[in-house]
Formats: structure tokens, sequence, C-alpha cells
């Protein structure tokens, strides 16, 4: 599944990344990946870059931002960049669509990774993702053998061919 959706070298956003998880496995596994990993805790941030160090990854950027809905207001990150933006267990499906989308290039895709109630969270949320320009690809439940419940990979494709621009949001 994942190897259709990344395709090196490509560019990928890790919002909420916070100890590393997905980005820098993916990093790992992908050499030609370029990641960008974001979380508003400062100390974790610092922990990617001492990580990145030791494990000598090239091409990953680590930043300390808090990423707003309005992200016309930070500047921390460029529209329209990335191929594949990943999130796991971060907000709300509504909020998250807020904040990738703008950042997610045209045909990118997003990739959420949601706890027990992630099939509901899609059926609940999917009139959004049109708004967003996005449409769903595919729902993987996912199942962890020291889990007593499964997790769920909600997988979105960018259906935009232009550009996001500002004024869309």
């Amino acid at each position: 599944m994942l190897a259709s959706v990344i395709q090196p070298p490509c560019r990928l956003l890790d919002i909420g990344s916070g100890a590393g998880f997905p980005g820098i496995p993916l990093k790992i596994y992908y050499p030609d990946l370029h990641v960008t990993a974001v979380d508003a805790v400062t100390k974790k941030v610092m922990f990617l870059r001492q990580l990145c160090r030791s494990l000598a990854l090239q091409h990953v950027e680590c930043l300390s931002v808090r990423l707003e809905p309005d992200l016309r207001s930070s500047g921390a990150l460029p529209y329209n960049c990335f191929d594949v933006i990943v999130s796991r267990a971060v907000g709300t499906i509504p909020m998250l669509l807020s904040l990738a989308a703008p950042l997610l290039s045209p045909a990118g895709y997003l990739l959420l990774q949601r706890g027990k109630e992630g099939s509901q969270e899609f059926e609940v949320h999917s009139s959004l993702f049109s708004e967003y320009g996005l449409q769903p690809v595919d729902i993987r439940e996912i199942i962890f053998s020291f889990l007593t419940y499964p997790r769920y990979l909600l997988v979105l494709r960018n259906g935009r061919e232009d550009a996001f621009h500002e004024n869309k949001a």
C-alpha cells in the first residue's frame, strides 16, 4: 500500500512527529525520501535532531513549529510543497485537513493514522474531503497483536490539479 503512495525522491511532511513516528522509520526504509518532521514541542524536536545526527540521516529537517489553520500567519512551511503528508493520532480530522490541504502538492497524498474510532471518523467527516479537494483512496484496518482494538490508516489523495492559493483557505 505505502509503496504506491511513497515514491522517492519525494517530500514527506510528518505533522506532530513527536518521537519521530512515522517519519523517521519511513526515512530509514526509503533513504531517498526528503522528510520534514514538525512538532510544537521544542524538546521533542531537539531529540529528533540528535536522532537524525546519530543515524547520519540526510535530507531530514526537524522544525519546532505549532501549525495553525491560518498558515499565512506562520510562514513556516510552503504551500503545495509536500508529496506525502503523514500524521499519527494528532488532533481531529477537520483540524488536520485544514492544516494539511494547503501544504499538499497537487496529486499528493495525505495519510492519517487513527485509533479505534478511525472508520467512524472517516464516515463522519467524509463530506469535508471534497471541500479541501481531497478524494478518499482507502481506509485500511491495521491489527497489532499487542492491542485489543484495530487502528486505521486513512488514505486521501489531493484531487486539485492546480496549486492551492491563499484565497481558497
